[in-house]
């Protein structure tokens, strides 16, 4: 598929599933990402060090209430309501051992303190709202839509590869992420039009109205405190302006038995469109996961967003295709020894395909065991699995006819942000993040101004391809990666592929 039907497929899709689930993750944060990161920095420099426990000291003098926010946040570092001795003590040990980064072992994007588990059963709560002035259709009861979401994996049913959203995520996790769910319905007091503008105060009714029902604890999987993820799931007729779904933190501190509530994601969806209803709240559940969106906030004029091109699908992009391969490093579901590392000198990799199996290649820019770092990313994939269909309603849409080799360009660096939060530097809601979309973004797609397309066999990729070179000091892609690619074959599901040095 070219480049320009690419676009306008791109587009249909758009208007039936992506737009909706546009997604506003830069605000998810919670307190133990404060915990982790903030208790201690009172000069919120993003370091705790010797600065901030000459700040501490004049606290000392009282053992005073705490009165602002910066206070509790940063100076009551063992949190028991007040500053003195015990928090410097504890400051100086933070100072004396500093926080470890994660190494290649661990999730790299559980530094985001995401609420939703990445691996093991973890129970989605789904509550399908309805108004006095605007309800789901009558035909769909809460069960089915059970059925429809969480329900098992069937390659012969005609909403494949969104059959359900549990099964989605199992095959996308190579068998790490099995979601289970359950889903209610409430009757919200007033009419959709006052809930507008302020989604908390719907949140936090439908959570009261329906305390004596559900049993929250069931929904805190890892048992941190936290409701894993919250779903609010309106009517498609509350209208997508007011209503996209996006997804964010809360952070509040009403308990529901005994658990704060996690991730929530509130957005507006037609649950008669099974597949487009699944793919808007996978989607969704990719950023209480932990990944952010892919696609561009601003300065999308030119028809494009942000993966382009038929190697562009992702579902963090497009609310369709299959997760890339960095989104699955990200999650921890693409580890050593399936995750091979470029060294230097000429080397030849085979990357099985990865809609069956995990597996890619990396080329690191500095630390070759850093997934939080700036690296390109090789992967093999193909038309199978989660990428065999879009939907448009109902009707299934061929993504692309043939796969080959994907390069990514990462740049996963995590930074405190807006929010003094921990977020990815250079996602597209965050104060480090050029508008114009030129210089870095957690996750671009090599060749994409040539098409977009997938590397085959006889290709080589050199630094004269858009996005094939690291970022320079101004965040621009200028430096040249010092290697070429070349695609040797492509058969019986493996990608065999040499990388070598390029000539000086």
């Amino acid at each position: 598929m070219n480049a320009f039907l690419k676009r306008c497929g791109r587009f249909c899709a758009v208007f039936t599933a992506f737009l909706c689930s546009a997604s506003l993750c830069g605000a998810m944060h919670s307190d133990a990402a404060a915990r982790r990161f903030l208790l201690g920095d009172l000069d919120a420099d993003g370091d705790v060090d010797s600065a901030d426990a000459a700040l501490l000291l004049p606290l000392l003098t009282t053992e005073q209430p705490l009165t602002s926010e910066v206070t509790a946040r940063r100076a009551d570092i063992n949190e028991d309501g007040i500053v003195n001795a015990a928090d410097l003590t504890l400051l100086k040990r933070i100072i004396l051992k500093p926080d470890p980064k994660p190494d290649a072992s661990e999730i790299p994007v559980s530094v985001l303190t995401p609420t939703l588990p990445a691996s093991g059963e973890p129970r989605v709560l789904m509550i399908l709202v309805n108004f006095p002035d605007c309800v789901h259709s009558d035909k769909v009861t809460a069960e089915d839509v059970q059925k429809r979401c969480f329900g098992p994996e069937d390659p012969e049913s005609v909403y494949y590869p969104m059959e359900s959203i549990s099964a989605y995520y199992a095959r996308a996790s190579y068998g790490s992420l099995h979601l289970t769910g359950d889903v209610y319905t409430y009757t919200a007091q007033n009419n959709v039009k006052l809930y507008a503008g302020n989604r908390m105060k719907l949140l936090l009714e439908t959570m009261t109205g329906l305390d004596d029902e559900i049993d929250y604890t069931r929904y805190d999987s890892n048992q941190d405190g936290f409701i894993d993820s919250v779903i609010l799931a309106l009517p498609g007729s509350a209208g997508k302006t007011d209503w996209r779904a996006m997804t964010g933190k809360y952070v509040g501190n009403e308990l529901y038995d005994g658990c704060r509530i996690g991730a929530r994601t509130i957005g507006s969806s037609d649950v008669m469109s099974q597949a487009v209803f699944n793919s808007v709240w996978t989607h969704e559940l990719g950023h209480a996961l932990g990944l952010p969106d892919y696609y561009k906030y601003v300065n999308t004029e030119d028809g494009t967003f942000g993966l382009n091109g038929e190697a562009g699908w992702e579902l963090m992009d497009d609310a369709y295709g299959d997760l890339s391969a960095f989104s699955k490093l990200m999650l921890g579901w693409c580890t050593e020894p399936a995750v091979q590392i470029y060294t230097g000198g000429t080397q030849t990799f085979e990357i099985p395909c990865g809609q069956t199996a995990p597996g890619c290649v990396i080329i690191p820019r500095r630390d070759p065991d850093d997934r939080l770092n700036e690296y390109f990313v090789l992967e093999y994939v193909t038309n199978t699995g989660n990428n065999q269909a879009h939907f448009q309603q109902i009707r299934p849409i061929t993504m692309f006819t043939e796969g080959g080799l994907r390069v990514t360009h990462a740049e996963s660096t995590v930074s405190i942000g807006l929010l003094d939060i921990p977020e990815f530097k250079w996602n597209n809601y965050g104060k480090n993040y050029d508008k114009s979309n030129e210089k870095q973004r957690v996750l671009r797609l090599v060749n994409e101004a040539e098409g977009g397309s997938f590397f085959r066999p006889g290709d080589v990729l050199t630094d004269s391809l858009s996005g094939f070179r690291w970022y320079d000091e101004n965040g621009d892609q200028t430096v040249p990666v010092g290697c070429t690619v070349t695609v040797k074959s492509i058969e019986n599901d493996i990608c065999t592929v040499e990388i070598a040095e390029a000539a000086t």
